[in-house]
């Protein structure tokens, strides 16, 4: 998981480091035209160097701007999709490297509770794309949850930046100081080949009855997920009955919900959570296609440009995992996917210190931002 964090900055670090050219998006609402689109018929060319491209593009209100490398790979980062529309925003490439370093010199130990007598106390690493939690009781059991796990690149784009050699055929590297080493490595294949084989499998039980079109899901990217719009939840929609499901198909769709559970579980037992899927889980999913036009059978499919999700609760308990390109480092000519899962305690949702839908939390009335009827914590 580290080393996919490193391989992902070196895609940030040579997208804002390429000698290239500033182009701004033709879509002057900043909605990218769907599928593999040349950058040049993305935008135009617009008379800006690296530096002042970026601040066009973090003006207010924005220019939709974007660098164009000379040399391939020519790399693009998506933003949010609209659920309407199955359209990806345009990302700003330019403030990744700030904002989301993806190394790991940022990454977070939390230690809390009763650190010196018997009582209870946890423990929290977390970083991008991995949050790992531990609470130990004080009856000397331990809470393992919840879990976040993410994959990107999940397939790597397998075009890589070119290396410049000296007459001593020695390389020469950028005053970053690295010459793209994890990149050209695992170029063109699946860091995380068991994810993929495990979404194979849990597509397959998925039928045309529990899909729920996208627009009528919100992106919210607060947690990296959906969420079903005006309030509603998976019961007021049809769905697949875990409890029902043939045994095969249940435990294809177990050991993805497994997947995520043993990142921070390891080889200790899941039967417990397991049993209470089985009884009561509750299965949707949804896609940018139609149902019968679209469910993943082949890598090929992930390496499309499509949006896929499935959710699955229990009365206390919720997981989904989600792939797709939602803030992703993209090539101009190939595509890959990110994959986002969790599992974690219904109760526990919420936008943290942003301001919610008042479906999802309780009014914080002493809050100056977020109080009041149309805002919530």
């Amino acid at each position: 998981q580290m080393h996919s964090n490193l391989l992902l900055g070196e895609l940030q670090d040579w997208a804002n480091s390429c000698p290239g050219d500033c182009y701004e998006l033709r879509d002057a609402s900043g909605q990218l035209e769907r599928g593999l689109v040349n950058l040049t018929d993305r935008g135009y060319k617009i008379p800006a160097n690296r530096t002042e491209c970026g601040d066009l593009r973090a003006a207010e209100p924005p220019n939709y701007t974007f660098w164009r490398c000379y040399e391939k790979p020519r790399l693009l980062h998506k933003a949010n999709i609209d659920t309407e529309t199955g359209r990806y925003g345009l990302g700003n490439i330019f403030k990744e490297p700030h904002i989301h370093a993806r190394n790991n010199f940022f990454d977070f130990a939390s230690v809390y509770g009763d650190l010196v007598g018997e009582g209870p106390f946890g423990f929290r690493f977390s970083g991008h794309h991995l949050d790992i939690n531990y609470g130990f009781k004080a009856d000397g059991s331990v809470d393992d949850l919840p879990v976040f796990l993410g994959h990107n690149p999940l397939v790597v784009p397998g075009t890589t930046p070119p290396v410049v050699r000296s007459h001593d055929d020695e390389p020469i590297v950028d005053d970053r100081g690295h010459e793209y080493l994890s990149w050209r490595s695992f170029a063109g294949l699946s860091m995380f080949p068991r994810a993929v084989h495990l979404v194979f499998g849990a597509a397959r039980p998925l039928n045309n009855q529990s899909f729920i079109p996208l627009k009528m899901w919100n992106s919210t990217s607060w947690w990296g997920g959906l969420e079903l719009k005006s309030g509603k939840n998976i019961k007021d929609y049809p769905h697949l009955d875990m409890s029902t499901m043939e045994e095969e198909d249940f435990g294809e769709v177990w050991e993805l919900i497994a997947y995520t559970l043993r990142f921070s579980r390891g080889h200790r037992g899941t039967e417990s959570e397991k049993d209470l899927f089985r009884a009561q889980g509750r299965l949707v999913w949804t896609s940018d296609h139609p149902p019968e036009e679209y469910m993943p059978s082949s890598e090929a499919d992930l390496l499309e440009e499509n949006f896929y999700y499935v959710r699955a609760e229990t009365d206390e308990w919720l997981f989904f995992v989600m792939i797709n390109q939602l803030f992703t480092v993209v090539a101009e000519t190939e595509t890959t996917s990110h994959l986002h899962s969790i599992l974690v305690k219904r109760s526990m949702v919420n936008c943290d210190t942003a301001c919610c839908p008042p479906y999802l939390r309780v009014p914080m009335e002493d809050d100056p931002i977020c109080a009041g009827p149309d805002h919530h914590h």
